[in-house]
């Protein structure tokens, strides 16, 4: 009876990170659809490259910029950090 517990208690963690994994992966792919649609057609909206470096000079634009410079922290990390705020 314990063994069947055990395996019971093991397969249920697992199912749930695996399930809070696909959950995360599933949220990342979206915004990265959402991400690769808009680049798109801010591209198809600047067609030459002058039109392109002054957007760029602009403030939107620089705002772009260090929206895609800015590292991304893994999964990890975060679940370290959070686990780290709530003890």
């Amino acid at each position: 009876m314990r063994e069947l517990v055990q395996i019971l208690i093991s397969l249920e963690i697992f199912t749930m990170t695996a399930f809070i994994v696909w959950i995360e992966l599933r949220t990342r792919l979206k915004v990265a659809v959402l991400h690769a649609e808009t680049l798109q057609k801010l591209f198809d909206k600047l067609a030459t490259t002058q039109e392109s470096m002054a957007f760029l000079a602009s403030e939107p634009g620089k705002r772009l910029l260090e929206a895609v410079a800015t590292p991304r922290r893994s999964v990890v990390f975060r679940c370290v950090v959070m686990l780290a705020r709530c003890s």
